[in-house]
């Protein structure tokens, strides 16, 4: 038994030792992280997907797909919008921001069902709200939510 109690206690006493010891006033360093670079055009950015409950005999979905442009480094890109059969797409253009900064289509789920928001990411992980797309009555609407411009 005090085996086992020697051997607690050593296995205790090297994790308490593991970690680094830190000086409150040495200033923290973050890592930094490489700016996102739009893929290939054609190449699959952002996607959300959600099964249409209606409809249990088919595999229909209610599906929102952001697409690489070649201009997509300007912030031009093809999203595809669907539901169940009906399929359609249209450009986006997302806004300009500070210089050398590519801003990263994202997609969240909203309220509701049928219902996702399209919004950007630049480089700080925050969430931007852009677009918001639903459907209704089997039709999809994008319709613009929010509005960004530039400061000069």
């Amino acid at each position: 038994m005090s085996y086992r109690t020697f051997l607690f206690c050593c296995l205790l006493s090297l994790a308490a030792c593991s970690g680094t010891a830190t000086d409150p006033a040495s200033p923290k360093t973050t890592m930094a992280t490489a700016p996102w670079q739009p893929p290939a055009a054609g190449a699959e950015v952002a996607r959300y997907k959600e099964r249409v409950k209606e409809d249990q005999l088919n595999e229909k979905y209610f599906r929102v797909t952001v697409i690489a442009t070649e201009a997509s480094a300007e912030g031009l890109f093809r999203v595809k919008l669907e539901y169940g059969f009906n399929i359609n797409e249209t450009d986006v253009q997302l806004p300009e921001w500070t210089p050398g900064v590519v801003l990263k289509p994202v997609l969240q789920k909203a309220a509701g069902d049928y219902h996702c928001l399209l919004g950007f990411d630049a480089g700080d992980g925050i969430f931007h709200e852009l677009y918001e797309i639903r459907a209704e009555n089997g039709n999809v609407r994008l319709k613009q939510t929010k509005g960004y411009f530039k400061a000069r």
